[in-house]
């Protein structure tokens, strides 16, 4: 894992083979607000996994790579609604950080509200 550290999240598609995309509607595409809850909920209950690896990227590029409990994941997905907790960027940086998941059948970004995976 550690030699996607710079890499970016097209490579690490290309690396374990994905080649599917799918992408949640967001409030925009909607014209709706999104429950940020429900679809944390649903993004838990679609895991066969307890652990998943946790990406965080700056810009595009992987910085670090940890691996993390189902439940602490989801506990601090919760806190994105809310605008905090660890997977939230409050900085004005217009490269801001975010947060992919990883396991062996996807790989997916989560924002307030969409979900972004590559199967």
């Amino acid at each position: 894992m550690k030699d996607l550290i710079g890499k970016t999240h097209k490579e690490i598609e290309e690396k374990f083979g994905f080649d599917y995309y799918l992408e949640t509607k967001d409030d925009f595409l909607l014209g709706k607000t999104v429950d940020s809850k429900k679809l944390i909920d649903s993004f838990i209950e679609f895991n066969n996994e307890n652990e998943l690896k946790v990406i965080k990227l700056y810009d595009g590029a992987i910085q670090e790579i940890n691996e993390i409990g189902l439940t602490e994941i989801k506990n601090n997905l919760a806190l994105l609604a809310d605008k905090s907790g660890p997977f939230y960027d409050d900085s004005d940086d217009e490269l801001a950080t975010a947060y992919g998941f990883l396991c062996d059948d996807y790989f997916a970004e989560i924002m307030s509200g969409i979900i972004f995976f590559s199967l």
